[in-house]
């Protein structure tokens, strides 16, 4: 049952919940301050090596694989992040060679120690303890308020690194993505930082993590045509299949072309849900429809899916060790249980299609409509520009992602009920039969809501007017709240994050700095936006 006076994204079924898991156990927290720390110290010397022109490539693009695999950093085996740390402390001690062979004579040499004795044959619990001895003297030598907000930065950071890995399947950036990410990550190594310096960097992640939202849009249209309205069906239908998810629209496209002479359909899962209304993917017949309900949980669906998984990409999802020996990815890092194509290629994939059972009947269920008309939505939005500029709209709300949660739909339910008629919603999720209420279904694709979130706010000049609501939480929804706030854009409200996400006093430290007002029930909020902007 609903309870508005307690409004919690992860309250419902995801994938935390299901596990009885919602937060990073101390063995993680431990190793990743291990990995971390030798990542501060590799980022030191490849900076230094870079002024002397020695560029060190393959590194960097080590790093920023890495960083975006531990997204999911609660996927990874104790075994795994032990491997991890012990790979970078080899990276660091060779860059450190490589350094000082080349700073001969050098004025401005100078070498940073590690405060802990680790080598090579550092066992993996030894490797723990110093991992928890790394997170005392941080408690102990930072303020609470450097050590939430460098936890803030740690998001950051892992988030861009996602997208641009994501973005290196089509396009090089705009900026220096490595720089980007080298320059935060050796910030956190100082003993000196200051609450400013750590929002300065916070805030420029935040701006890369904008742009390269926005060109993944733009190298997606180009690539793979326009986006248009499109139903999507959720049925499935007699046959073998395999189940792509996650957001690797290349990856799609290689399964799809694959299965096509072997008879095989494919149905999409999570954000690839967005391909059908991609242009490009409609002359493709096996791909047949979108399968599974929550986006945010893999477990019931990839249980109840007859054929092999792909998890596509850079892929966020989470796996499951029930599932193994159907679970594949290509990724540069995969999670325990989950078979790596690297080699191989789609090729393991089909196999496995082949030989499983499929489904033997299909089952019937109602279609959605997805997608968007870009054209169409931009003028839409120069006139709600113009209605809010001329008073005939008195006040904005703008609506995120959808979490796929039950206790989200009724809170919204309740919400478009108060509405009033001079009040208007721009709705990326929920929505409503109302004149008032404009809804864009980008199917959770965060770059095309993003983009048209960025198209909307040029020129944008009624900021007292506008209200964020912030469903899902994230490295892209901490990014976007915090240029929000740095446009002068405060009246932001947002659901809790998970602690499997942001440790809850993390989430506090974002909220005061970025002046983010809980969400809590339709009504008290309604009430309060209207009182404090006079609505």
């Amino acid at each position: 049952m609903y309870n508005s006076d307690n409004f919690r994204i992860y309250s419902d079924a995801n994938e935390c919940t299901s596990r009885g898991v919602c937060s990073s156990s101390p063995v993680i927290i431990s190793l990743q301050e291990l990995i971390l720390l030798f990542l501060e110290h590799s980022s030191y010397y490849l900076l230094k090596l870079n002024k002397m022109g020695i560029d060190n490539q393959a590194i960097k693009r080590e790093i920023i694989r890495d960083l975006a695999a531990l997204v999911s950093i609660n996927e990874f085996s104790d075994l795994q992040l032990y491997e991890i740390a012990r790979k970078y402390y080899s990276t660091l001690i060779s860059l450190k060679s490589v350094y000082k062979n080349n700073s001969k004579g050098a004025t401005d040499y100078e070498e940073i120690n590690l405060p802990i004795e680790f080598n090579e044959n550092t066992s993996l619990p030894k490797s723990i303890s110093l991992g928890e001895k790394l997170f005392l003297l941080n408690y102990k030598n930072k303020t609470s308020i450097i050590r939430n907000l460098s936890e803030i930065l740690i998001v950051m950071l892992k988030g861009t690194a996602y997208n641009i890995l994501h973005l290196a399947d089509y396009k090089n950036c705009s900026f220096d993505p490595y720089r980007a990410i080298l320059e935060p990550l050796y910030t956190l190594n100082k003993s000196n930082l200051n609450e400013n310096q750590i929002k300065k960097y916070i805030l420029k992640l935040s701006k890369y993590n904008y742009e390269l939202q926005v060109l993944l849009a733009e190298n997606v249209v180009n690539n793979y045509g326009k986006v248009s309205k499109s139903k999507v069906s959720h049925s499935t239908r007699a046959g073998k299949a395999i189940l792509v998810s996650g957001d690797n629209l290349s990856e799609l496209k290689e399964v799809l072309d694959a299965a096509l002479p072997n008879k095989i359909d494919v149905y999409t899962h999570s954000e690839l849900i967005i391909s059908h209304s991609l242009n490009f993917f409609k002359k493709y017949d096996n791909l047949v429809g979108h399968f599974g309900g929550f986006s945010n949980s893999s477990i019931i669906d990839f249980a109840s899916f007859q054929g092999p998984i792909l998890l596509a990409g850079a892929t966020k999802n989470t796996s499951d060790y029930l599932y193994r020996g159907r679970i594949y990815s290509s990724d540069f890092i995969v999670h325990p249980g989950v078979i790596n194509i690297d080699n191989s290629g789609i090729s393991d994939v089909i196999k496995s299609a082949i030989s499983s059972k499929g489904f033997k009947k299909g089952k019937t269920k109602p279609d959605e409509l997805i997608g968007f008309d870009y054209d169409d939505t931009i003028e839409k939005f120069n006139n709600i520009k113009i209605r809010l500029a001329e008073g005939d709209i008195k006040h904005l709300y703008i609506i995120s992602l959808n979490p796929f949660s039950e206790q989200q739909k009724a809170y919204f339910n309740e919400f478009f009920k108060e509405i009033r008629d001079d009040e208007y919603v721009i709705s990326f999720s929920y929505s409503a039969n109302k004149n008032n209420i404009l809804l864009i279904n980008t199917g959770n694709y965060i770059p095309f809501a993003v983009q048209l979130l960025n198209e909307f706010l040029k020129n944008f000049n009624n900021n007292d007017k506008v209200t964020f609501l912030f469903t899902t939480c994230g490295a892209m929804s901490l990014s976007s709240i915090i240029l929000l706030h740095s446009k002068g854009l405060n009246n932001i409200y947002m659901a809790n994050c998970p602690p499997s996400i942001i440790n809850p006093s993390v989430f506090d430290v974002f909220r005061n700095a970025y002046n983010v007002k809980n969400l809590t029930n339709a009504s008290t909020d309604l009430n309060n936006i209207r009182k404090n902007k006079g609505v």
